[in-house]
């Protein structure tokens, strides 16, 4: 190719995509560990209620999150917080059923009793208390731990090994338990999960014809929702290339309709406000490419008609600031796009002096399968218990495309502004 040998360019020569690469995914790291620090860092304010030592309830929010002290706001608004400690409080509790009782209970680090706030499973002639993770079983003159024993290999008869472990529940539960022997038979199937020792408290009690009561945490443990949306994608097509420097114009800029869909995954009962996002995205373009460049003395213009058509998957994290009815929105991650239609026919003049020489072809210069970033901000508004509204702009970049003039005469990256509009439920 004549021009191929006045660039001597070298199309195996991918320094620039690959350090594209490593700082995208540095910059996907980055976030994900900012926002894993934002959200530990950030108050989580739920409506509870806090019961008095003296027996005065008093209702507010609470940080859900914060076992100890108790910080308590009279409003979600509130500026600052009240700390109550176990000795102020006899407990404090949600509106999705959570109750957490001030007690004393033994502490196996120290040996020693310890006052906390135990958060209540069931409360009845047998109780089932639990925290960080610890359960703990209380009857009318003691209170204790539920913990397994630590993990151990043994031998066993035929002189093999095997990972043992003591079940400190069987025992003590086939104790308390012992005057309902249809509950207790059923102990040995059992193991130390706190779900499968409320279930066995509340068939003891309705054997004994007792009274309990069970506090259960009726927010999900992992929320979906799915959304859908639709906005206007400023789709840059900027041009390069590995000699050249300066192109008139430098890029082209067309606008375009595009629908997507979204998953919005999050844990309520962790951290609510963070969740991760999994999208579809319809991008439909024609990009009609007019370029003039110069290199070693010699003019270049190029005339191309480009017609795209792409599905994008973007997947990464969104992360709200407020839980009220208006909350700002920001988001970043990465994407996968792969090409369902590229097609390019060009028209390449090149001007030496009084010569000009033209070139005409067609390619296909987006790749199969291409990996980018994307970053996003924007706001929700809650329309009402299902159904909340959001605007966001998102950028999204992808990785350069093949030769959209062959030889690496001229290159292009993609760049995506969207305006969207949706709904999510």
């Amino acid at each position: 190719f004549y021009f191929y040998e006045r660039f001597n360019f070298d199309p195996r020569s991918f320094s620039g995509e690959l350090g594209s690469y490593f700082m995208q995914k540095a910059s996907f790291l980055l976030f994900f560990l900012l926002i894993t620090f934002l959200s530990r860092a950030q108050p989580d304010y739920r409506e509870g209620f806090v019961i008095l030592a003296n027996g005065d309830t008093v209702r507010g929010y609470i940080d859900y999150h914060h076992y100890t002290p108790c910080r308590f706001r009279q409003s979600r608004t509130q500026k600052g917080f009240v700390e109550y400690s176990e000795d102020n409080l006899i407990g404090y509790g949600f509106s999705d059923g959570r109750f957490l009782l001030s007690k004393e209970y033994p502490d196996r680090k120290s040996g020693k009793k310890t006052k906390g706030f135990l958060e209540v499973l069931l409360l009845g002639d047998v109780s089932l208390y639990q925290i960080r993770g610890e359960s703990f079983i209380e009857t009318a003159d003691t209170i204790v731990s539920l913990k397994p024993g630590k993990k151990k290999i043994v031998q066993t008869k035929e002189g093999g090994l095997r990972l043992s472990q003591r079940k400190i529940h069987y025992g003590i539960l086939n104790y308390l338990l012992r005057d309902c022997p249809s509950v207790t038979s059923k102990l040995k199937k059992i193991k130390a999960h706190p779900e499968q020792i409320l279930k066995v408290l509340e068939e003891y009690h309705k054997c004994r014809g007792l009274e309990y009561k069970t506090f259960v945490n009726t927010t999900p443990p992992i929320r979906v929702n799915f959304g859908v949306e639709a906005g206007v994608v400023s789709s840059k097509l900027a041009y390069y290339s590995h000699e050249i420097s300066s192109f008139s114009p430098d890029h082209l800029t067309i606008n375009t309709f595009s629908p997507a869909g979204k998953l919005f995954i999050s844990w309520p009962r962790t951290r609510d406000r963070f969740s991760f996002v999994l999208g579809v995205q319809y991008l439909q373009g024609h990009y009609p490419v007019q370029v003039q460049f110069q290199h070693n003395g010699v003019i270049y213009h190029a005339e191309a008609s480009f017609d795209a058509r792409r599905l994008k998957m973007p997947f990464g994290f969104h992360y709200r600031f407020s839980k009220g009815a208006v909350s700002p929105v920001v988001g970043l991650g990465l994407l996968w796009a792969r090409k369902l239609h590229s097609y390019l026919k060009y028209i390449l003049e090149v001007e030496s002096g009084d010569e000009v020489e033209t070139f005409t072809g067609e390619t296909s210069p987006l790749l199969d399968n291409t990996m980018g970033v994307w970053i996003a901000g924007g706001v929700r508004v809650r329309i009402n218990k299902k159904i909340t509204g959001f605007a966001e702009v998102s950028i999204e970049g992808s990785y350069s495309t093949e030769d959209l003039i062959p030889r690496d005469v001229l290159r292009g990256t993609l760049l995506d502004t969207t305006l969207k509009l949706g709904i999510m439920f």
